[in-house]
């Protein structure tokens, strides 16, 4: 089957709308008979008639209603896929995707985005959440234009390059009813007795595993979660504590108590060398600029 063409796709559209082949050349600009030989083309490519012509007008047939229930969507995207390359040549547009392992408002990336979203204002941003390893995956595949991690990054694939952002401290986070919550501060060992909400590695691997040797030492299991805001979810409810970096997401009744001695932990940024989505340089120099303020 041959691909169709644009045109041809436009006049399928603009004559299941007019319903005649008349009106619908008209609305295109163009001449019947040449709207007709668009519509010709259309079913000789598909390979089926997609409309019944009489008196009364045009009908689309089984194949035509088939047909008509993609085309619209197609048009839609292939309009989208100009006006971002119009806006990404202009500098103004473009599309960045961009994913983290389960943590992403602990880091400096939302910050970052919205700098450029305020710059760019036609730009596009996808926000996904996956794994490190799913990550370094769909860097190389292409999928993914930024990812960011909290993992120690000793290797990486050829293709991938990364670097740290700024230290992130660690707070422990607890319901504003708990009996710690007006401390200000807080040790580890006063901790000790209480049940911890960790993220499971599946969903941060790298905070999972900085926080093991510590939660271990408490006397109770630690809840593992699969988000945080599952996380700050059982903390609202005053029976966990989660120790976790900053976040825009916490809710009013949670409190924040800084940890003594002072915990760290260091999100790190990854991204396909060699790509040539200009958005992505102007990011990673974002977050440089934030790395030094």
């Amino acid at each position: 089957m041959r691909l169709p063409e644009i045109p041809q796709l436009e006049a399928f559209r603009a004559v299941v709308v007019e319903g005649h082949f008349g009106r619908a050349a008209e609305a295109l600009g163009i001449a019947q008979p040449t709207l007709s030989h668009r519509i010709r083309a259309l079913e000789e490519a598909v390979g089926a008639r997609l409309f019944e012509r009489g008196r009364a007008g045009v009908r689309l047939t089984a194949a035509g209603v088939a047909y008509a229930r993609r085309v619209d969507g197609l048009l839609d995207l292939l309009g989208k896929a100009g006006n971002e390359a119009r806006s990404a040549g202009e500098g103004l547009g473009g599309r960045l995707v961009v994913a983290c392992s389960g943590a992403l408002s602990c880091t400096p990336l939302p910050d970052a985005l919205d700098i450029l979203l305020r710059e760019r204002p036609d730009m596009a941003v996808e926000l996904q959440t996956r794994g490190l390893a799913d990550q370094l995956g769909a860097l190389l595949d292409g999928e993914l234009d930024v990812g960011c991690t909290f993992a120690a990054m000793p290797a990486v694939p050829v293709g991938v390059g990364w670097r740290d952002l700024r230290c992130e401290p660690l707070y422990a986070w607890v319901s504003a009813g708990h009996p710690l919550a007006g401390e200000g501060a807080v040790g580890l060992e006063a901790l000790r007795a209480e049940r911890w909400v960790t993220l499971s590695e599946r969903a941060e691997v790298g905070l999972a595993r900085s926080l093991d040797a510590a939660s271990r030492r408490m006397d109770r299991p630690p809840v593992e979660a699969e988000t945080l805001d599952a996380a700050l979810g059982m903390v609202r409810r005053g029976h966990v504590v989660l120790v976790a970096p900053d976040t825009a997401i916490v809710p009013a009744d949670v409190v924040r108590l800084a940890l003594r001695p002072a915990l760290e932990a260091t999100p790190r940024v990854l991204w396909r060398e060699g790509t040539a989505n200009p958005l992505v340089g102007r990011l990673l120099a974002v977050l440089g600029e934030r790395r030094a303020a």
